[in-house]
């Protein structure tokens, strides 16, 4: 079998490399390039430098409002003869990064003109981007040693990890089964219109699969070109009475049919129509169970014992425990004098009374947990945006934090001062590979990808069992659904916002559902809280969801076993409806990028039952649903936030006009 036969056989069985994958080593050349040419010694010393690339393909599927499912398609552009066609692409882009004692990150579209760019292009392009970036990180570089010689201001050199090269091509699906698609929307609204008839309000289905094509190549001899797959199947009813329901099936480096089997056990029909029609069953009941549900107050105190489903678990991991353990909010949070907590001081430390307590961020898209085996995680990432390869990282391990996720610009400083025994672990993890953007224009930050509670094998095996733990004399409740949570970096004060609850009594968990649920509490003050972990057979359906921060969503899994909480605290007052809060969030931080609002003026009137009169800047949200077409927006590349862009003649120039 000749060489090109052994490529082919390759490609079907590892999927389609990126039709620009063959430019990666031409970028690289222009890494090395460009440092040749403006290197200097001292504090404009350029020590690395990246060229990014990303872009997205695929399938979108919605219904207008008589029902009738719409399909977008990202196709094949036409080619000369014997050239191979190319994938369409909803939105194509580069970004640059240029390190010095400081660093420099510029970014521009490359398909202003609707058409995707030859080649050339490209790499134009990123020379000339890469000469506009290079002198402004040195001017900061200046800056920083100023700061040093003039303020003893304390600063830390990057990390720069041995070289690596990926190459990774998961789309094993590039052209899925239209019909069944369409078929599969079409079937699930009309089911909902069967059997809410004439409760419905609103009614929404949207399907994506959609895939990340990335390449990176930078100046220490890294390079990585890498397309992955995800899936999203978003169910959505409103009732008359304003009861909202959801259900979601999500999941990443699987077929359509594989991700929409990741809920099904064994035993289960995996037929994707079986399938839907138990998603729309489960949304059914939510709003029907909602409309009839009684308010929190019905607990008569503000505070009291809950059990978190799986899925409410999972936004407790990434919230409570998750965020905490970016390296880069680690290390904002160490700088910034206003802050209340300092997050450093718990790597090393005791965060949880529970002795079985671990929880792992892991990039893999397949992971083994007890007796359970969690496969498609929506957030996995091989490799991250910095060409690093992604590693599964424990955060916490028997109740201590031991794990930090980190890029090359906050390892050092994380480390610093830490006891020996920390260090050495975090020196054996090295950098995480987590930086994630949510497309080329916005900047590298470090990111969650799926992270886990693991099950205690000694704990109880069911919602019933744990239930009993609870006394008799209290009530209680058991968060069935949460629409998302926040959690305040500066403070340490978080919120779990519940959709569907469930009451407690004598031990046992009724059938009284409860809404307008607000968990709240304190990252310093969670330490002895949870009383219970479920064993490995209470996990089931993970959320599913996108994280916002800094104003970027990225895709995000997580989930843990059953897990009991002696004293939630209840927040109170009224709630607007949570998409309408996910919906300000998003817009006012895309303000602060827009340069129309400054981060200190964000204001989300729920966001002060835990951030009272502090800004609330430093706010991090995930939502397992976002509101109206974002997560199609998101998909294809709402806005742009380029910093440069080419002019009529062909050459670079810094953008002046108002973002779109």
């Amino acid at each position: 079998m000749s060489n090109g036969e052994d490529n082919l056989e390759k490609d079907k069985k590892q999927g389609q490399r990126d039709d620009y994958s063959g430019l990666v080593g031409d970028l690289q050349k222009s890494t090395g390039a460009s440092i040749e040419s403006f290197q200097e010694e001292g504090s404009r010393e350029i020590k690395k430098v990246y060229v990014y690339s990303d872009s997205r393909s695929g399938t979108i599927c919605e219904t207008d409002e008589q029902g009738v499912p719409n399909l977008i398609v990202t196709g094949k552009e036409p080619a000369g003869k014997g050239k191979p066609q190319k994938r369409q692409r909803f939105f194509l882009g580069i970004q640059v990064g240029a390190f010095t004692k400081d660093k420099a990150v510029r970014s521009q579209n490359l398909m202003s003109r609707e058409k995707s760019p030859k080649p050339f292009d490209i790499t134009s392009q990123a020379d000339q981007l890469l000469k506009a970036t290079i002198p402004e990180a040195q001017e900061a570089g200046e800056k920083i040693q100023r700061r040093i010689d003039e303020e003893n201001y304390e600063w830390f050199d990057i990390s720069i990890p041995p070289a690596e090269e990926s190459s990774l091509a998961q789309d094993l699906e590039e052209e899925p089964d239209l019909k069944l698609i369409k078929d599969l929307v079409a079937f699930a609204r009309g089911e909902l219109v069967e059997k809410l008839g004439a409760k419905a309000e609103e009614i929404d289905v949207k399907f994506i699969k959609w895939a990340e094509h990335s390449l990176y190549a930078d100046s220490g001899g890294s390079k990585m070109d890498m397309v992955i797959p995800r899936v999203s199947f978003v169910i959505l009813a409103k009732t008359k009475k304003g009861s909202l329901g959801f259900a979601a099936i999500r999941g990443a480096c699987g077929s359509v049919e594989e991700v929409l089997a990741r809920y099904t056990f064994d035993g289960e029909s995996k037929d994707s129509k079986e399938i839907i029609k138990k998603l729309v069953e489960q949304v059914v009941k939510e709003v029907n169970d909602l409309d009839r549900a009684r308010d929190v107050a019905i607990i008569g105190a503000s505070e009291c014992p809950v059990i978190l489903s799986p899925q409410v678990a999972g936004v407790l991991a990434h919230e409570v425990f998750g965020h905490s353990a970016e390296g880069d909010i680690i290390c904002e949070n160490r700088r910034n004098k206003n802050a209340k907590i300092q997050l450093k001081s718990r790597i090393g430390a005791q965060v949880s009374d529970y002795p079985n307590l671990t929880i792992i961020d892991t990039p893999e898209s397949e992971l083994k947990l007890g007796d359970r085996t969690i496969r498609y995680n929506f957030g996995a990432l091989p490799v991250d945006g910095l060409g690093n390869k992604a590693k599964a990282i424990v955060i916490i391990e028997n109740g201590v934090m031991i794990g930090v996720l980190t890029d090359c610009y906050t390892l050092n400083e994380v480390k610093s001062g830490l006891k020996k025994e920390i260090v050495d672990i975090l020196e054996k993890n090295g950098i995480s590979g987590s930086v994630r953007r949510e497309k080329f224009d916005n900047p590298p930050l470090i990111r969650m990808r799926s992270t886990f509670i693991s099950p205690d094998e000694q704990g109880p095996d069911s919602k019933e069992k744990m239930a009993e733990l609870i006394p008799k004399t209290k009530k209680g409740l058991y968060v069935k659904s949460c629409h998302g949570g926040s959690v305040n970096t500066d403070t340490g004060d978080f919120q779990l916002k519940g959709n569907l609850c469930y009451l407690i009594e004598n031990g046992v968990v009724t059938d009284k559902p409860v809404k307008n649920v607000t968990i709240i509490g304190n990252l310093t003050k969670f330490v002895s809280s949870i009383k219970s972990i479920g064993n490995a057979k209470t996990m089931h359906h993970t959320f599913t969801g996108w994280c916002g921060k800094d104003g970027q969503n990225v895709p995000v899994d997580g989930a843990g076993p059953l897990i009991y909480i002696e004293t939630a605290y209840l927040g109170g007052g009224s709630m607007r409806p949570w998409l309408e809060i996910v919906e300000d969030y998003n817009k006012q931080r895309r303000e602060v990028t827009e340069g129309k609002r400054g981060e200190e003026n964000i204001n989300i009137p729920e966001f002060r039952d835990f951030t009272g009169d502090k800004p609330q800047n430093h706010v991090c949200l995930v939502s397992v649903i976002l509101p109206g077409r974002e997560e199609i927006e998101i998909v294809v590349g709402r806005g742009d936030y380029s910093t440069h862009e080419v002019d009529e003649n062909g050459k670079l120039r810094e953008r002046r006009i108002q973002y779109d």
